[in-house]
């Protein structure tokens, strides 16, 4: 299972690809190929929402959050 595959249409944006390349391993643990996530906000943003959209499946909580984490960065106005 991939949270973001680098190139990938962000989910939870209106626009923008993810930068990242974030799964599951085989063997249990998260591997992001050591990823600088401070480099593009948005699709970290994107990979969290994926993670937490996996974890719970739902919706109406994964835009929540996003929105709450968007707004402190300055990204609330790029979200759908």
């Amino acid at each position: 299972m991939s949270y973001c595959r680098y190139g990938s249409p962000l989910q939870w944006f209106r626009s923008g690809q993810s930068s990242f390349y974030v799964f599951v391993h085989v063997d249990g643990y998260v591997e992001d190929y050591d990823a600088d996530f401070a480099e593009d906000p948005q699709a970290f943003l994107d990979m969290i929402g994926t993670i937490i959209f996996d974890e719970t499946e739902d919706e109406v909580w994964t835009k929540k959050v996003l929105k709450i984490l968007a707004r402190m960065i300055g990204l609330e106005q790029e979200l759908l």
